[in-house]
């Protein structure tokens, strides 16, 4: 999916809800950003019989960097979900874990991939099956010859014969978690303010987006909103939103924000509440 498509499945999913609120019948009357090409161009402006809505669209990380070292961690790490199931001795399952940035800058992935192969069916065997309660030795933490990181794994009396791979939650989640969202808000607040100024909108909107199931939810992201919004200049957004995995939530609305927003969601992409 492009951008345009992603910005395309966002709006149809918050205009219904829009709808709902605002008690309107409301329509994409262009995108500004697509005929404009310019820092200040919105990404579309929505519009009913009460007014104009700038609307402006923005995927966040649960922490800055996320999405970079997903794919270096995916690219590195994942082929051993394939190499290794069913491969180890069983019972039990095997859990690969390294700290979150570890894979960054690493160089010659297939060697560094194989050196912590080996590790694995060289140490696996040593490891006890159950919970860390009655088997303090279920897993084991090193840095294998031949790898630039430390990984650490772990065998489970679940999931017989699997092998997965994951990271370990990030220092300070919610400090980055904060850091990310003034970022967007720095970068989407300015150009929010200019373009319902420029085009007289009634309102203006920030849609945060998120896809990152593991580590982030709506009360995480709305705490991180909220101390965000305290430091915020005066170009706020009249209203905010997020789309998480489909479902949208209201962060802000006017002047009340999360938590404090009324029937804040979750709505569905018909717009009537879950």
């Amino acid at each position: 999916m492009n951008q345009t498509e992603r910005e395309l499945t966002i709006c149809s999913l918050l205009i219904p809800v829009l709808e709902r609120r605002k008690q309107e019948k409301l329509t994409i009357a262009s995108k500004p950003d697509a005929v404009e090409r310019n820092q200040k161009a919105v990404d579309f402006l929505i519009r009913g019989a009460s007014g104009d809505y700038v609307t402006e669209h923005t995927l966040i990380e649960s922490h800055p960097g996320r999405m970079q070292d997903d794919a270096l961690f995916v690219r590195l790490l994942q082929p051993l979900e394939k190499s290794l199931e069913n491969a180890l001795p069983l019972p039990g399952s095997y859990h690969l874990y390294v700290e979150f940035g570890a894979v960054e800058g690493a160089k010659k992935e297939k060697a560094i991939r194989e050196a912590i192969e080996s590790w694995i069916r060289a140490k696996a065997s040593t490891l006890e099956v159950s919970s860390p309660q009655t088997a303090p030795r279920h897993f084991i933490s090193d840095i294998p010859a031949g790898a630039p990181f430390r990984v650490s794994l772990y065998r489970w009396p679940t999931s017989e014969g699997g092998f997965f791979i994951g990271r370990f939650e990030p220092k300070d989640l919610e400090k980055k978690r904060m850091e990310r969202i003034e970022q967007a808000l720095k970068q989407k607040c300015p150009k929010l303010q200019f373009a319902k100024s420029d085009s007289k909108a009634t309102r203006s909107i920030l849609v945060f987006e998120s896809n990152d199931i593991a580590i982030s939810n709506y009360p995480a992201i709305g705490n991180a909103f909220a101390s965000a919004m305290i430091h915020q200049r005066n170009d706020k957004p009249d209203e905010v939103y997020l789309v998480e995995n489909g479902i949208v939530w209201i962060l802000k609305d006017g002047n009340v924000i999360f938590p404090e927003v009324n029937q804040p969601g979750p709505y569905f992409s018909s717009g009537s509440l879950v």
